[in-house]
Formats: C-alpha cells, sequence, structure tokens
C-alpha cells in the first residue's frame, strides 16, 4: 500500500542504514502470537534495540543533515530510540499486559528480587495493590530502569 510506496521513495532521497530495518525485521519475527514474555534482561534490552534503537537509526538521515551525520551522532540516535522504549515499556506494564498480554518484567529479575509471575499478574489485573509500595518492586524497577539515565546522557553529548 501507501506505506511502503512512501518508504520507497524515502530510501531513494535520503541515505538510510539498512541494517536497522535488517534488526527490527528480525524483532518482528521473532515475536510470539500471544505477547512479549522475557526471560532475562538481556532479551529485554534486545527488544528495546530492535523496537527502539531502530527507530532512532531509521530516523537520523531523515532528520538530521547530511554534514552531522557520522558515527557518534548515530550512536546518539541508537542511544536516544532505546531510553525512550526502555521508558515506554517500563511505564506501562501494567496497561500493556491488559491490552497486548505483555509481561514486561524478566523472569530472571522477578525471581532475583523474590517476585513470583502469579503476584505479579494480580497486581498488572488490578486484582492486588501491594506491589507499588514494596521495597523489592521499587528496587527491581530501579534496576530496570538504571540503562537510562546513561543511555539519554549519551544521546545528549553525541552531535555536540
Amino acid at each position: 500500500g501507501d506505506v511502503w510506496v512512501a518508504l520507497r521513495a524515502t530510501l531513494h532521497r535520503y541515505s538510510i542504514i539498512q541494517r536497522p530495518f535488517q534488526d527490527m525485521a528480525n524483532g518482528i519475527a521473532a515475536r510470539r502470537s500471544s505477547g512479549l514474555v522475557f526471560e532475562s534482561s538481556d532479551e529485554l534490552m534486545l527488544h528495546t534495540y530492535r523496537f527502539g534503537g531502530t527507530v532512532g537509526l531509521i530516523a537520523l538521515p531523515v532528520l538530521a543533515d547530511n554534514s552531522v551525520l557520522d558515527g557518534d551522532v548515530a550512536m546518539g540516535a541508537l542511544a536516544l530510540g532505546m531510553a525512550l522504549k526502555l521508558t515506554d515499556l517500563l511505564n506501562c506494564i501494567g496497561h500493556h499486559y491488559r491490552t497486548l498480554g505483555n509481561r514486561t518484567v524478566p523472569r530472571e529479575v522477578m525471581q532475583r528480587y523474590g517476585i513470583d509471575e502469579s503476584e505479579l499478574e494480580r497486581n498488572l489485573k488490578g486484582e492486588a495493590k501491594n506491589l507499588p509500595g514494596d521495597p523489592r518492586w521499587q528496587e527491581l524497577m530501579q534496576e530496570l530502569l538504571s540503562p537510562v539515565r546513561p543511555l539519554l546522557q549519551h544521546a545528549s553529548w553525541e552531535g555536540e
């Protein structure tokens, strides 16, 4: 349809790197049909790259002048895309669970903090409300959010 015509025109007009498209396509192909479930933090970060970092890289040639495009600026765009995606995933844990069936919190992280899947699910469904004030949950979320600040700092330093 029209999306593919627009994409083809954009690819001809701008110097767009093909690899981010391939990485995003690999992420789409690897998706489960019944919502996202992450086993590890590495899987969460790979998803964050595939659906956030790639967007930053894909948009960069359209948004930035060719004279400023270099590896540092590309890394800044990648970092910004990942920071925004990770923030969205972690900010909307309950909403994404209820509407898409996604469980964003990796199993290995839940185990490390002593939170079992049934406890998380009851909270995400709104059947229980014990986790937001629980120190285990607060520490777990701090750990999962810990990459965001360095990614944003990296994004703000590049291209200066």
